[in-house]
């Protein structure tokens, strides 16, 4: 059985919301998870006297968009068979999610991201950030900016920590999945050594969960982790971008150690988050 069995999708009706609505609908299609689409109200601050009168008018007409989308999905071909539901919900955003998440039992969330001119207050500072952050489950953001592309290649990247042998065990069997291909990397910065033992120790359990006596991971020397994972990426735009969440302040140090156009470059594939808190 897929780790994907059920995923929720925030969605406010915007072009970001459509690529990652596609991106649920091709996985729930590979994996047979069933998909739900939600829609969070914010309680309005004007006219607090017509709060109630304004919110039942727009959860109507919000149901009835979830209705139509979810029927044009279905008429997609591949889209056809994948179980689809619409939800609305009156709330905050974030922890509206969440509750929603624990509700249905969902194990992936798929979100969009901004394009060029918010990347930078939608990636550091608001919803994508928090649930990248802090949600108990994966998370998969994917940027406006790009029209969906076929994935081919699922590039983990790890930092050689004992608990992402059962994470690429994991997305090992989602890579078979939705048919694409799995490369782990270990990017190696000038001021951390690599210690070969490690790398062994390493490349023997990877070859035991794969059952590949061939299997290893890619050391890549690069000045920085980000310019590591930019030249990998490089021109392919068919790569999901795997990592594990350990780093407690993962996106200030992501920000700190990168530029616009290496942060571009992040954003130009998904991103799929684990969470792994050590």
């Amino acid at each position: 059985m897929s780790f994907v069995t059920s995923i929720l999708v925030p969605t406010d009706f915007s072009r970001k919301s459509e690529n990652a609505i596609r991106y649920a609908c091709e996985i729930a299609s590979n994996t047979g998870a069933e998909v739900h689409f939600l829609n969070i109200i914010e309680e309005p601050y004007d006219f607090p006297s017509r709060v109630d009168e304004i919110l039942k008018e727009k959860k109507e007409q919000n149901e009835k968009r979830l209705t139509s989308m979810i029927e044009e999905l279905h008429s997609v071909d591949e889209f056809r068979i994948v179980q689809m539901k619409g939800l609305v919900r009156v709330g905050k955003v974030i922890s509206t999610t969440r509750s929603v998440a624990r509700e249905y039992d969902h194990n992936l969330v798929v979100i969009g991201l901004g394009g060029d001119a918010d990347l930078k207050k939608v990636l550091y500072g608001s919803i994508t950030n928090n649930l990248l952050m802090t949600s108990s489950i994966p998370v998969l953001a994917i940027a406006k900016r790009i029209d969906y592309r076929q994935p081919r290649r699922l590039l983990f990247a790890t930092g050689l920590r004992k608990k992402d042998i059962a994470h690429i065990k994991k997305m090992r069997e989602f890579s078979i999945d939705i048919g694409v291909s799995l490369e782990v990397v270990h990017i190696s910065e000038p001021d951390t050594k690599t210690n070969p033992g490690k790398v062994e120790s390493f490349n023997q359990k990877l070859q035991k969960i794969t059952k590949n006596p061939e299997a290893s991971l890619t050391i890549h020397n690069a000045p920085s982790f980000m310019e590591g994972i930019t030249e990998l990426i490089g021109d392919d735009k068919h790569t999901l971008l795997v990592m594990t969440r350990y780093r407690k302040k993962f996106l200030e140090w992501l920000l700190s150690n990168s530029t616009v156009r290496t942060v571009a470059q992040m954003a130009s594939v998904p991103l799929l988050m684990l969470p792994a808190d050590e």
